[in-house]
């Protein structure tokens, strides 16, 4: 009886039999479509570098709301969490930023936490002080709010490596998903 039970969506998955009927082959295939259309996923953000070209944030959300800069609960904590990748490179593994702050609350104010940047053979990473200047919930119609205020981090490679480390400053301004 199983076996009459599975033959049908066997055959449907793999394609009819040699491909004969059935799916179509890749060739013909429906290309997959880019859930974010020409150009990729919107940029809603930027986080400036004193020492370099900075990072932009991107707005995932696709079905769900997943920007790269949000404050979430951790621990029963709000935690900031900006993500930023090169400018133009939404996908892009190497040269992120990734800045995390436990806050005291979801106001103007300092935080320290930390920073990492990837890439390379070994990624940076570090203290960071954060200070916010602005928090702006969201519109009635809109998901995303807006947050602004500027950082500050010291980073050397993973593994306690004193040489090559780096200073970083900049600010940040951009939309993102609040509590």
């Amino acid at each position: 009886m199983l076996r009459g039970v599975l033959t049908l969506p066997l055959v449907a998955l793999l394609g009819g039999c040699g491909g004969m009927g059935g799916a179509p082959s890749a060739s013909t295939a429906a290309p997959m479509s880019d859930p974010y259309g020409t150009g990729g996923p919107p940029a809603i953000g930027r986080i400036t570098d004193a020492g370099g070209p900075g990072w932009t944030t991107y707005d995932f959300s696709v079905g769900a709301v997943d920007p790269s800069a949000h404050v979430s609960p951790r621990d029963g904590v709000p935690t900031l969490t900006l993500v930023g990748f090169p400018p133009g490179e939404p996908f892009a593994e190497s040269g992120r930023l990734q800045i995390t702050a436990p806050l005291a609350a979801v106001a103007p104010g300092p935080a320290s936490g930390t920073a990492r940047i990837s890439g390379g053979e070994v990624p940076l990473e570090g203290p960071a002080t954060v200070t916010i200047d602005a928090v702006s919930p969201p519109a009635p119609d809109e998901l995303l709010g807006r947050i602004s205020g500027s950082y500050s981090a010291r980073l050397c490679p993973a593994g306690g490596a004193d040489a090559g480390c780096e200073s970083h400053a900049g600010t940040f301004s951009t939309r993102a998903a609040l509590p």
